[in-house]
């Protein structure tokens, strides 16, 4: 895996993508990014205003299954990964072979795939960063952030959500480095957001959590 780059997984087309084709996809298709404006490939380097990405866990399936409910949207400067570890998902494993891929967002990592995600990240830093996730220690739904912000407060509020808000404090995110966060804030985006659902809840609530999410996300943030 260390040696297969994500430039090379991309080339296809992805019309017609969905969430069967997804969970029957070759090595080669497997990590599949699409840029809704117009339907082409990220690596195309176009302008990316707003980033969502599922999967990075295999066995967290919900944001997977929302996420690519909306890759058919007509959307301009929008940008989703539907799976990031696409290994873990066909495998049902929290990880990618060995990695957590959580701990892969750093200039050191061994996987190719994930040193060009970064590359493409840093070249075109979106303004909203969202990390789409599912937790089986938390018995409620929840996002979580560094950025004050008092619509997401609101939102919270509104529908239920825990948020677990944490300072932008250095020594924080030292322990946390590799994570998407801490790689969010490094590079510059100041809008960032994991959006977290209880694993334990059937899936079609989490599916519906994660739909909600998404929404707020795109057509109300």
């Amino acid at each position: 895996m260390e040696k297969e780059g994500l430039s090379e997984i991309l080339k296809k087309r992805t019309d017609g993508f969905n969430f069967q084709n997804q969970a029957n996809a070759t090595r080669r298709d497997s990590h599949t990014m699409i840029k809704l404006s117009n339907g082409a490939a990220i690596y195309n380097n176009g302008r990316c205003g707003k980033f969502l990405m599922g999967g990075v866990h295999g066995d967290e399936r919900a944001p997977v299954v929302a996420l690519t409910t909306f890759i058919k949207l007509d959307l301009e400067d929008v940008w989703i990964l539907p799976c990031l570890n696409m290994q873990g998902h066909k495998e049902l494993n929290h990880f990618c072979g060995d990695k957590n891929l959580n701990d892969e967002f750093r200039e050191d990592t061994t996987l190719v795939f994930m040193q060009e995600l970064i590359e493409i990240l840093k070249n075109n830093k979106p303004n909203l960063f969202v990390d789409m996730h599912e937790d089986v220690e938390a018995s409620n739904d929840y996002i979580w952030t560094d950025f004050d912000n008092d619509d997401i407060k609101e939102y919270c509020k509104a529908n239920n959500l825990g948020l677990f808000y944490h300072p932008e404090v250095d020594e924080y995110y030292d322990s946390t480095k590799g994570t998407s966060q801490s790689f969010a804030r490094e590079i510059g985006i100041k809008n960032c957001y994991t959006t977290e659902t209880w694993a334990y809840s059937p899936l079609n609530r989490r599916v519906k959590r994660n739909i909600e999410y998404i929404n707020y996300f795109l057509f109300e943030y």
